[in-house]
């Protein structure tokens, strides 16, 4: 009788711990229901780098889906993120991350073991996404432009529809991606998003400044948003 998972069986993932005996348990559930669907793990779970406070990271990437969407839920405690996406959806939106700051979807699919993938979906998106990633290296002045118009779009919703906290966060984290570009810096795995605040008080403590206090401010003080863009504007 064979007693080994599906983790154990497709990615040689043992599963003795609570973490992955629950991405051993949605993987059944999700093929079930996602027959077609390419499943895939990553972050620390699928590195083996866990600890018992770890979140999961899941992807389910399947052409029949209407929408990109993420879902947040807890399992016995932990906390499971579960990113579905529909590669076909996924071009303009994978341009949008790649410049962001904390695009951490980029590397959730680049880094992603595949549990389940009968028809190359979530395959062919990692790699249509390293090479979004390596465009990206090296086309910084036109990324700068794309942020430029991303920010004009964001300020006009706010002086249309009045300033909301997420606008702001939005429109803050143009801002941090635009300073990132100017000193020639990118990010790509959780762990450097982590350090990002970090970096930005190494680096430029003037920018560090301005933009804890807008946070501390709810985000939503108009006068240090013009304070940052100001102060980018003299890179």
């Amino acid at each position: 009788m064979n007693n080994k998972s599906v983790l154990e069986n497709e990615t040689g993932i043992n599963t003795n711990d609570l973490h992955l005996k629950i991405v051993n348990d949605l993987t059944k559930k999700l093929k079930t229901n996602f027959p077609n669907a390419g499943i895939g793990i990553s972050g620390s779970v699928a590195a083996k780098k866990h600890s018992r406070k770890s979140d999961i990271d899941l992807l389910l990437v399947d052409k029949t889906f209407k929408k990109n969407k993420q879902f947040t839920f807890f399992n016995y405690g932990v906390d499971i993120n579960l990113l579905c996406l529909n590669p076909n959806l996924l071009e303009n939106q994978i341009s949008v991350w790649s410049f962001l700051f904390n695009s951490q979807h980029l590397g959730y699919i680049t880094s992603a073991n595949i549990i389940f993938d009968p028809e190359s979906s979530l395959g062919e998106l990692k790699e249509k996404t390293k090479e979004i990633i390596i465009q990206r290296k090296s086309s910084a002045q036109q990324v700068l432009m794309i942020v430029e118009e991303q920010k004009e779009i964001i300020i006009k919703e706010i002086e249309n529809n009045g300033c909301n906290c997420s606008k702001s966060v939005e429109l803050i984290n143009l801002l941090i991606s635009q300073w990132f570009l100017l000193e020639g810096i990118l990010l790509n795995n959780k762990r450097e998003h982590q350090n990002s605040f970090n970096l930005i008080k190494k680096y430029d403590y003037k920018m560090y400044e301005s933009l804890k206090l807008a946070l501390l401010q709810s985000i939503k003080n108009e006068e240090v948003l013009n304070h940052i863009e100001t102060h980018l504007q003299k890179k």
